[in-house]
C-alpha cells in the first residue's frame, strides 16, 4: 500500500489525504498517479466516516464530485442530490461553479465547527464589556452570535451545558425591541428568555448563561458589565 494511505476495512475503502494545495484537475492527477481518483462520497456511511476523521481540521479538501448536465455526480458515477443534508446552507450557490470541496472553519485557532448549522463558534472565555467582546470577535474575522434559529440556540445549549459563566451574545435593544446582530427580531414571546426577563429598561444587550439549576436562557444586562462571550463566523 502506498505510503501515507489508510484502509478502512468496513467500508472497504482506502484514502489518502493530499495537504499540499492544488487546483481540482491537479489534485486528480495526484490522485490518479498512486493508482486511485479524488474521493466519492456516494454513501452516508463514507461520508460520515470522513466527517469523523477531519474533525477539527481546518482545511478545505476537494472531493470528486462534478457538474454534469443533468446536475451533480460522483466520479464513481453515483447522481449528488441537491436535497442531500451534507450540502452546506446555500449549496451549491453558483452556476459557474463545476468541482465540489468540503471544508470547516476558516484557518483561525479556537473556532469549532458544527456540520448540521455550518456554524463556525468560539467561546471566548475572558471577561469583557459588550462592545470589546464584540471587538475581539470582530478581530477573528467574526463577530458576536447571533441565536437567531431555535437549532443554534438548542446546540449551544448543550454545547455549554453546566458551565457555570455567562456569555455576551450578539443581540441588542433597538428602537422596535430587541434583535441580534444578523438582523432577525427576537420576539419578547421567545422560550429561551429567563423567566422574567428583559426586565430592565435600561439594558442594552443580550447575555446567555447558566443558573445554578442549570436551565440555559437569555437576559438582557448593562454593556459595562464583565463576561466572557460567544463569537461565530461565516465558513469560507
Amino acid at each position: 500500500m502506498a505510503d501515507s494511505i489508510k484502509s478502512e476495512a468496513h467500508l472497504a475503502l482506502c484514502y489518502w489525504m493530499n495537504i499540499e494545495e492544488m487546483e481540482w484537475e491537479e489534485s486528480r492527477h495526484a490522485c490518479q498517479e498512486k493508482g486511485g481518483d479524488l474521493i466519492s462520497l456516494d454513501t452516508d456511511e463514507k461520508f460520515m466516516y470522513l466527517q469523523e476523521a477531519i474533525g477539527n481540521d481546518n482545511r478545505t479538501y476537494w472531493l470528486g464530485g462534478r457538474k454534469v448536465s443533468s446536475g451533480w455526480t460522483w466520479l464513481s458515477g453515483v447522481e449528488i442530490s441537491l436535497e442531500s443534508p451534507f450540502w452546506h446552507v446555500g449549496q451549491p450557490d453558483s452556476q459557474s461553479q463545476e468541482r465540489l470541496c468540503s471544508g470547516d472553519c476558516p484557518d483561525v485557532v479556537g473556532f469549532h465547527f458544527v456540520q448540521h448549522l455550518a456554524l463556525c463558534y468560539w467561546m471566548n472565555i475572558e471577561e469583557m464589556e459588550w462592545e470589546e467582546s464584540r471587538h475581539a470577535c470582530q478581530e477573528k474575522g467574526g463577530d458576536l452570535i447571533s441565536l437567531d434559529t431555535d437549532e443554534k440556540f438548542m446546540y449551544l445549549q448543550e454545547a455549554i451545558g453546566n458551565d457555570k459563566r455567562t456569555y455576551w451574545l450578539g443581540g441588542r435593544k433597538v428602537s422596535s425591541g430587541w434583535a441580534w446582530l444578523s438582523g432577525v427580531e427576537i420576539s419578547l414571546e421567545s422560550p429561551f428568555w429567563h423567566v422574567g426577563q428583559p426586565d430592565a429598561q435600561s439594558q442594552e444587550h443580550l447575555s446567555s448563561g447558566t443558573t445554578y439549576f442549570g436551565s440555559f436562557g437569555m437576559d438582557d444586562e448593562s454593556s459595562s458589565t464583565k463576561r466572557s462571550s460567544i463569537c461565530e463566523m461565516t465558513r469560507k
